[in-house]
């Protein structure tokens, strides 16, 4: 990880708010009156970058701008090389220009400036750029902090003097109504007392009044105040900055604030979060970084530093706010967190949100300078779903060194600034261009709606095993069945007395693995989440009180006591370090058990033992070497045949052509060609199936209606949607987000999910209304249009409740009783 005080004073600008006609004559970048918004794009850019970009050979690209097919860098190198074999090294000392599509360095551009350039803004005739940043001198003359650059040959534009700024200059923007802004860590322009952030006339460089008033005050951690970025929507109506401060005109602005811009002078506006206010490693004066506004103006994204904070600390984020709806109090619409590293850089297309910095994952919540569940690689630089926040599956990777610094997305493509020398598996130092050709167009999202067809797998109970007469999660909570028999029962002792009191249970949830002992047949299946959760005794040999279980059988019936054990402990790792008795009606079964030497440690092991009841099955567990322990037990009647039902009847595939409102067709069964019984929730997204399993996997696949195409399994990277799977008795897919129930749960479930990349996200929240719904009671579920559609687990009838906005309203419904819609999973197509 690379930390430090360090203060990133980089900006993007696009191509001028000029007449259209010239724009498209050359291929420029046009959005509007603005020029802070990066082109639209309808597609992500290609992962191969373009090959004959010039390497700059020192320092970093920390700003770009493009003016008809000319692209100007600034930041702090002093030598450039184009692409190819003997190429002279050329001289440019932090401001740089060359062809966008040859790479050719324009000779005739080659100013001189003592200093680090943060940023770039273009005249509105095209024919100079504004710069600002640290230095101090261009081309040898006294030139502080800010000044206009003529672009045919690098000498200072005449009639441009602006009010000198007391301090560096960090971003600069020019608005269609004249005004020049600059943000900065100066507090005055000139003669004239200023805030961090002022206006300047564009031709002249004079302070007006557009922007002033605005009292910025509360630095954090020793620091002092600046505005280090900003952006203006593309119809100039807004302005949002970022830096170091804690209050504007002695109202709250924690490190963030947006500004209307639509009328004469600048406005502070009412929109307000506190979401930076928590403070992040005290080695950050300021631990935000970049910001960049939508195209249409109605979101921005802002990156930030600071060192791992947990799930739902702003450190270390990407995040996009809305930028509609003037409130107080607003909330992030998504936060991904990377796990202790910085993003630097963001640029907001349609179709992607591009972010760079020195970062290694991203959707990694849970985890500090390490890979936690869920954690998605993504070296130095990723583009990221606009709707949820996870990464998309482009993945060129560059040399991370301190990180992205700017991005420019232009009608042809991504250009990158940065302080490294790969990107994309090639050398292309310190600046990069990602084309649009052979990129890819981001999916329609489209989901089926009624009328339609709703398909449904599998049949719960079809398979119902008669011989099972107990089956307990030892300490755990309900398990749905693997293998369509009876489900697992909570260790209750309210609800079901089966043990004596006086044991402990202990939860170490998923990571396990099991023997081959351990039943995984169609038929014969035990839950690995079985092993999560453990019941131990902690009391000692002959103490009087040894745990206990008695399970009520009726006398002479021959069954086999099934008992799931793991050792999950640290402190009891090997052979010999935990050993224990198991009795079974008095007679000890199994007098010497050690786990460990079995199965080895963190490893899930069955032992089965026969016998026949005398009215009640007792197992007890006695100490010889440390605390005896039970994860499961399961009773097995062998004189009833096992498996009834069996697959083709648990397994098949119905479909049922459903309106909403009349009675639906009755269902047409398809020939089970799968273990469908197997299945745990299901939805469609742009005609390609979702399913999860009962082994904690998921998979996709097309379906044409009678068929379904070969399957391909998602990669959860770890998540811990893993170890829900297995009880997830329903999904359904709206707006970039799955929803989900879990077998005896009362609570319904939201993750992100994103169907380009087939990433699930790792942070997990719970819907609100959801009582209505009855999550417990759902067996199999379907969404359409603002209706949520559930089977009920008892009678089978279909119910509807109403579902906008990802919440739960009103009262449900019964809309079917005609057809049984349990199913293991159910989708619309």
């Amino acid at each position: 990880m690379t930390k430090g005080r360090v203060t990133v004073t980089v900006r993007r600008t696009t191509a001028l708010a000029m007449v259209l006609s010239v724009a498209a004559a050359v291929g420029v970048s046009t959005a509007g009156p603005a020029q802070a918004v990066q082109y639209p794009q309808a597609t992500i850019v290609s992962a191969d970058p373009q090959n004959n970009t010039p390497n700059v050979l020192n320092g970093a690209v920390k700003a770009i701008v493009q003016v008809g097919n000319k692209i100007v860098l600034g930041g702090t190198f002093t030598s450039v090389q184009e692409s190819g074999s003997n190429k002279p090294i050329q001289t440019r000392t932090r401001l740089l220009a060359f062809d966008a599509t040859t790479g050719v360095v324009d000779p005739a551009f080659a100013p001189v400036l003592d200093g680090e350039v943060s940023s770039l803004a273009v005249s509105a005739d095209g024919q100079s750029v504004y710069v600002g940043g640290y230095f101090n001198n261009l081309n040898g003359v006294a030139t502080k902090k800010l000044t206009r650059i003529n672009l045919a040959d690098g000498t200072k534009t005449a009639g441009f003097k602006p009010a000198v700024p007391n301090s560096n200059v960090r971003d600069l923007r020019l608005m269609a109504n004249g005004q020049l802004i600059v943000a900065g860590g100066f507090s005055k322009l000139g003669a004239v007392l200023t805030s961090q952030i002022g206006s300047l006339n564009a031709a002249t460089g004079a302070v007006t009044p557009f922007l002033s008033g605005l009292a910025f005050a509360g630095p954090l951690n020793g620091g002092v105040l600046t505005v280090n970025k900003i952006d203006v929507s593309g119809d100039g109506s807004k302005l949002l900055g970022l830096g170091n401060f804690s209050t504007i005109n002695g109202a709250p602005r924690s490190q963030l604030f947006l500004l209307d811009t639509s009328g004469p002078a600048a406005v502070l506006s009412s929109w307000q979060t506190g979401f930076f206010a928590p403070g992040c490693a005290g080695v950050f004066d300021t631990y935000m970084r970049d910001l960049d506004i939508s195209p249409d103006g109605s979101y921005a994204v802002v990156t930030t530093t600071g060192a791992y904070g947990g799930p739902s600390s702003p450190c270390d984020t990407q995040s996009r706010w809305d930028l509609t709806t003037n409130a107080s109090g607003l909330m992030p619409v998504w936060t991904n967190v990377t796990g202790g590293d910085t993003t630097y850089a963001v640029a907001v297309t349609n179709a992607a949100v591009y972010v760079g910095g020195h970062f290694r994952w991203i959707n990694n919540p849970y985890a500090g300078d390490a890979a936690g569940p869920g954690a998605v690689p993504r070296q130095g630089i990723a583009a990221l779903d606009p709707a949820n926040g996870l990464p998309l599956s482009w993945n060129p990777g560059r040399d991370r060194g301190v990180g992205v610094f700017d991005f420019l997305a232009s009608s042809t493509g991504l250009w990158v600034g940065n302080d490294t020398k790969k990107i994309g598996g090639e050398t292309h130092q310190r600046i990069a261009f990602f084309p649009l050709a052979g990129g890819v167009t981001p999916p329609a999202n489209a989901t089926a709606s009624l009328p339609g067809t709703a398909v449904l797998l599998g049949r719960p109970g079809a398979g119902s095993d008669a011989s099972v007469l107990y089956r307990v999660n030892a300490a755990g909570s309900a398990l749905a069945s693997a293998d369509d028999g009876p489900d697992w029962t909570a260790d209750d002792q309210a609800a079901n007395a089966f043990r004596n009191s006086g044991s402990n249970s202990a939860y170490w949830g998923g990571g396990e693995t099991a023997d081959s002992t351990v039943p995984n047949t169609a038929l014969d299946r035990a839950p690995l989440a079985l092993f999560d959760s453990e019941r131990w005794d902690p009391g000692t040999a002959g103490d009087g009180n040894e745990m206990q279980w008695q399970f009520p059988v009726a006398a002479g019936t021959h069954v086999s006591v099934r008992l799931y054990l793991i050792d999950r402990c640290g402190c009891t790792s090997v052979a010999g370090s935990r050993v224990f008795t198991v009795g079974i009606d008095g007679n000890p079964v199994a007098p010497n058990l050690d786990v460990n030497a079995i199965a080895g440690h963190n490893v899930g092991t069955m032992r089965s033992f026969d016998v026949t009841s005398d009215g009640s099955v007792d197992i007890d567990f006695r100490h010889l070497v440390e605390n005896p322990l039970i994860n499961g037990i399961e009773i097995i009647n062998k004189d009833v045949p096992a498996g009834t039902g069996g697959p083709g009847t648990a397994d098949e595939v119905r479909t049922v052509g459903y309106d909403g409102s009349s009675a639906p067709s009755a269902p047409v069964t398809l020939a089970g060609t799968e273990s469908w019984s197997q299945a745990r929730g299901a939805f469609a997204v742009d005609g390609v199936v979702y399913n999860g399993w009962a082994d904690g996997t998921m998979t996709a696949r097309a379906f044409d209606g009678s068929t379904f195409g070969p399957k391909s399994a998602l990669d959860l990277h770890g998540s811990g949607f893993i170890s829900e799977l297995p009880n997830v008795t329903g999904i359904v897919y709206q707006n970039s987000r799955i929803y989900y129930t879990l077998f005896g749960n009362s609570n319904l479930y939201s993750r992100a999910f994103t169907s380009e990349s087939r990433v699930v996200g790792e942070l997990r929240s719970t819907v609100g209304g959801a009582s209505a719904l009855n999550p417990a009671g759902v067996a199999g579920m379907f969404l359409s249009g603002s209706t949520l559609y559930a089977a009920d687990k008892t009678d089978g009838h279909l119910y509807a409740v109403p579902f906008t906005g990802g919440l739960v309203g009103g009262s449900a419904t019964t809309v079917d009783s005609t057809v049984d819609w349990r199913s293991h999973g159910t989708f619309l197509r």
